[in-house]
């Protein structure tokens, strides 16, 4: 099914994302996210994934299909509202994380709210965002209510560790602050680090200068980067959370700092990919 609104030329931060849609609050708030990083003339798919088996009094549903029907149309209307064009799409499958992480090939981002729940058992069972996080080709939003009640995405915080992550991390950061109206912080964790890194450092901070008109403040903290960046996140009260990926997957994501921050953060976490 689809909703659009007038076609205009896209300034978004995003121009074709896909967003998953239950009937919980958590993916309410990721499209209405996914919404706001679409507009002004981007393009955003709503995505419900459900099962049924049986008639009559014997049927039995993985979720309410009304409710979901109902959730997809509200976001799309809130999508079009904002200027963004917006199409939605009930699919049958057991496997939502499965069907997402195969819709969102040809996106430029893929948004899921974030459920509570354990870290460690998040990635044995295959929780939806996990499994996008690891696996998604394209960066994955995964999306909160900020604690501060601010504006999303409001204060925007850039983990970097120098790396080729943290540099896709950093454009992205640099893209949405650009077309948001953002305030950016850079948070760098010492791990370890060497003298290449600061380089880096250096390089990607002339870089956001130059994108965002403004040299962003750099706050450096040392410890555990999974536990001091959400940390930081709180203190400075972040609304998103940038951070990159080294694409692991499996029992080694137990290890991934982006997963544990993504798990961890009081705030929306959009997880960048490696360049190929």
């Amino acid at each position: 099914m689809s909703q659009t609104a007038p076609a205009m030329e896209s300034q978004a931060a995003f121009s074709k994302v896909l967003c998953g849609i239950d009937d919980s609050r958590p993916s309410a708030e990721a499209g209405r996210q996914a919404a706001l990083l679409a507009t002004p003339g981007g393009a955003i798919e709503f995505v419900g994934v459900c099962w049924t088996v049986g008639e009559g009094r014997r049927r039995v549903s993985s979720l309410n299909v009304e409710r979901v029907e109902q959730a997809l149309q509200e976001a799309a209307r809130t999508a079009i509202a904002g200027g963004a064009s917006a199409t939605w799409t009930l699919l049958r499958d057991r496997d939502p994380a499965e069907t997402l992480l195969a819709q969102a090939s040809g996106h430029d981002l893929a948004a899921v709210g974030s459920h509570t729940g354990s870290r460690a058992s998040a990635i044995l069972f295959g929780s939806t965002a996990s499994t996008l996080v690891h696996r998604a080709e394209v960066p994955v939003l995964v999306a909160r209510r900020a604690a501060s009640g601010d504006a999303f995405p409001g204060k925007v915080v850039l983990a970097s560790d120098g790396s080729a992550g943290s540099t896709a991390a950093a454009s992205l950061a640099a893209r949405i602050v650009r077309t948001c109206g953002a305030d950016l912080t850079v948070v760098h964790v010492e791990d370890g680090e060497t003298r290449q890194t600061r380089d880096e450092l250096a390089r990607q901070t002339v870089d956001l200068q130059e994108e965002i008109g403004r040299e962003p403040p750099l706050c450096e903290a040392s410890g555990d980067p999974h536990d001091a960046i959400p940390a930081l996140a709180a203190e400075l009260g972040a609304g998103l959370v940038v951070v990159g990926s080294r694409g692991l997957g499996g029992v080694k994501a137990l290890g991934s700092v982006s997963e544990r921050v993504a798990q961890r953060s009081p705030c929306s976490v959009l997880v960048a990919r490696p360049p190929v």
